[in-house]
């Protein structure tokens, strides 16, 4: 991805495995604009990736609340709830994955 945007920086940062710069930076982007999907969205993934699930799930649901219709943010919570052992919510999230896409 060769986005020059905030989001694109901190996507970068992200997919490098820089991930305390790219918390940084999805954080000032959310700063500037609190409703940003997709830095909602990733943040919740890096939380999650960085042992803070608690703190990720609830931006990734809100991103979901935002855009209900992307098949890739369901499957993601899909990950996310099988690895924190809730099998039942992930198997519905994968479900409405497949139907979006």
């Amino acid at each position: 991805m060769n986005d020059p945007s905030p989001f694109g920086s901190a996507f970068a940062l992200h997919a490098a495995g820089k991930l305390a710069e790219a918390e940084a930076a999805y954080r000032a982007v959310l700063a500037a604009a609190p409703q940003h999907v997709e830095a909602l969205h990733c943040l919740g993934v890096l939380l999650h990736q960085c042992g803070k699930t608690a703190e990720g799930m609830p931006l990734i649901l809100r991103a979901l609340d935002l855009d209900a219709g992307s098949a890739s943010r369901c499957n993601d919570l899909g990950n996310v709830l099988v690895q924190v052992g809730d099998l039942a919510n992930a198997a519905t999230a994968f479900r409405l994955a497949l139907q979006l896409d």
